[in-house]
Order: structure tokens, then sequence, then C-alpha cells
């Protein structure tokens, strides 16, 4: 007994230690890396709630962080798992449209956005007209248009959003979403249509109004891409959303920033977008030469949403610079045609594995990374660390709109 005792003190001693070095660590050089290194400590030790804090706290600073955001998720359904297993148990007893809104909302707060549209569409069989299920489905699809530019999930949205305003046509909500996602394809006789049509079924709405005016004043709109639509897209096409949207995902960028939407008048926008980082390309530079120094790396190519090439790193046994971004677009297209075919959320990352060693293809935000590797990296390893490498240059945008 006086031995296990001995032991069981001598293990508290080293964790209470190695959190010690953790923490010291994230202190003088925060990032990614330590700061999610120190948060797993924490749950390691049964430390939940510092842990969270740690996490999150980090996310601010590196909201591009899958890690940091896995940690948050974590935490938060092992403080959530007894509520989600009491509602599971209650839908089915009793199901209710209240309580697969509720389970869908707990699940889209864990990230887990497959799930949530899952319970949506189980509670609207049963429930048509229930307009909160339609409302979360248009919520999420339009949050993966924002990120992955996939003109399917505009489409999607863009029905949903509709369907809450026939069914409640002064649902606030609903209205500026709508607004918001007519806004960032360039569907501006639509976004005009959707406020006109609220505004006139509750007279009355003043910051409503204020918003509509400030939406549809021609100085937001990208006036480049106005001029390139003109090109590209017959006149009776330029007014159609799903040609717009298509637009977008062709182009691979929207024609008008979602930042220039002005949503501080209700801010309801917001939460939609509220994932949104900026990219700092200075940081990016960086970023991509620290890990183009790292042993092992022989490539390392950063390109943009319109395919443009953003900073790169070739190392003495690495492919020419050209030759490797191009491998690196042409799988980031082919995989991203397949989840888009499948209609299975958004592409992330894959790892090619040869006789040459690995290459990594990283989707983070607007950026494709790619990363050639060999010993000593571990392929399983490849994508970690373009995340924790390229988190640092995404910034949060209202800490850039203040810059």
């Amino acid at each position: 007994m006086a031995r296990k005792a001995s032991v069981s003190i001598l293990g508290k001693i080293r964790k209470i230690r190695n959190l010690r070095k953790l923490k010291a660590a994230a202190e003088r050089s925060p990032s990614p890396q330590t700061v999610g290194a120190l948060a797993e400590a924490c749950i390691a030790s049964g430390r939940l709630e510092e842990a969270h804090r740690l996490a999150k706290q980090g996310a601010a600073q590196f909201p591009a962080s899958e890690r940091l955001a896995d940690v948050c998720r974590f935490v938060d359904r092992r403080r959530k798992s007894s509520e989600i297993i009491s509602l599971r148990e209650e839908i089915q007893q009793r199901p209710e449209p209240g309580l697969f809104r509720r389970l869908a909302e707990i699940h889209l707060d864990l990230g887990e956005t497959d799930r949530a549209l899952t319970l949506c569409e189980q509670c609207l069989e049963q429930f048509p007209l229930y307009e909160q299920a339609h409302l979360l489905i248009g919520q999420v699809r339009m949050s993966r248009f924002l990120q992955s530019r996939v003109a399917q999930d505009a489409v999607e949205a863009e029905r949903q959003l509709r369907r809450v305003l026939k069914l409640d046509p002064r649902n606030e909500r609903a209205t500026v979403l709508l607004a918001f996602l007519c806004f960032v394809t360039g569907a501006h006789k639509q976004m005009d249509q959707t406020f006109q049509t609220t505004l006139i079924a509750t007279p009355g709405l003043s910051d409503l109004a204020d918003l509509a005016q400030a939406a549809a004043s021609p100085r937001l709109w990208d006036r480049a891409v106005e001029s390139r639509l003109e090109d590209e897209l017959d006149e009776d096409e330029r007014d159609s959303f799903v040609e717009l949207a298509r637009l977008v995902e062709m182009r691979g960028c929207f024609r008008n920033s979602p930042h220039m939407f002005p949503v501080d008048a209700l801010g309801q926008a917001a939460a939609a977008a509220a994932s949104w980082a900026r990219l700092d390309s200075g940081l990016l530079k960086d970023s991509v030469r620290r890990l183009g120094n790292q042993p092992g790396v022989r490539n390392v190519t950063a390109i943009g949403e319109g395919g443009e090439p953003l900073s790169e790193h070739t190392g003495d046994r690495g492919l020419p610079h050209d030759d490797f971004a191009l491998l690196t677009e042409t799988i980031r297209s082919c995989a991203d045609e397949a989840t888009r075919r499948m209609d299975i959320g958004n592409f992330l990352w894959c790892t090619v594995e040869g006789a040459f060693g690995g290459l990594t293809v990283s989707q983070i935000r607007e950026v494709t990374f790619g990363l050639m590797h060999g010993m000593p990296i571990r392929p399983e390893r490849a994508h970690v660390m373009v995340e924790e490498a390229a988190a640092p240059s995404f910034v949060a945008s209202r800490e850039v709109g203040h810059a």
C-alpha cells in the first residue's frame, strides 16, 4: 500500500512539473502548438474548465487553429454529454420540434454540422412547417458557403431562408441572413426585394430600413468584379442567384466581400460569419519560411482562392516551384470536386504517399497549402504541421479592422 501511494504521489508531481513547463512555454512563445499542448495536458489532469479557458483564449488569437477548436469542442462535448443523452431519450418518447431544435443547436455548437443537419431534416419530416429547422439549415449551409464557396451550399441556404420568410414574412433574422447571402453573391436585386418584402410586412423596423439603405450603397460593391460579370454572364443571368453562386464557385471568390456588408446595424449576419478570419500576407510568408526550414520539408506552397501564388519555399530536394504549385492545385481541385459531388461538406486535407515521401494538401480558410515531405516527418503528422504553421497568419477580422 505504501509503495502504491508513493507511486501515485510521484505521478502527480510529474504532472504538475509537466504543466508548469508547458505553461512557461505557452507564455514565452504562444502558438497553437504550445497553447494546445497546455490545454490538452489540463484535460489529462482533469482540469476541464482551465483547458476550455486556455483553448478559447488561444482560438481568439489564432482563429484558424483546428487543434484549439478541437479542444474547445471536446470540453463542450464532455459538458453537454448528459444533456444530449437526455434530449435523445425525450425525442424517442415524445418527439417535439423544440427538442429537435435544441439538440441540433448543441451539435452545431460542437462543430458537428452533419448531425445538426440530419436532426433538422428528421424534424421537418414530422413537422414540415417548423420554421426554426429551416432557419438552422439555412445558417449551416451559408456558413459552409462562406468557407468553401460551393454553389450547392449557397443555393440550399437561399431555398431554406426563403422558406422561412414564406412561413413568416416578418422574420427579421432570416431577412438579414438572406440579404447577406445575396450581397456576397452579388444578387443585388434579390437583396433589395428581400428587405422590402419584410419592411412591407412589418412597418416601423427602422433598424432594418437603415441596414437596407446601407447595403444597397454601390460604394460597397466590388467594381472590378462588376465589370468582369458583364463579360462572363449574359444579361439575363446577372440577376439569377443560381448563376451568380456558380460564378462564385468557378472563380473561387465572392462578388462582394463579406466584410463590406454593414452588419453593425443589427449584428445578425455577423453570427453566420463569426468564424471568418482575415489573412495577413506578411505573417503568411513568415509561416511558410519557418515551415520550409523544418527537417524533412522539401517544398511548401501557399495558393490563394483565385489560384494566385502567395508564398513558397523550395528545399534542396524539392520540385521546381511552378511544377509543385500546379501539382498542389490539381490535387486540391480533384479532392474538392469529389467532396462537392458527394455533398459531404468541405475539403480539408489529404495526403498522397509514394517512393518520394509524402505530399499533403491542406485547405485552411481561403488558402491552399502544399507540403512535400520526407523523413523524419510522418504522413499523419504533416497536416498538423501545416495547420500549426499557418494558424498565426489568420487574424480575427475585428483585429484587422482596427489595425
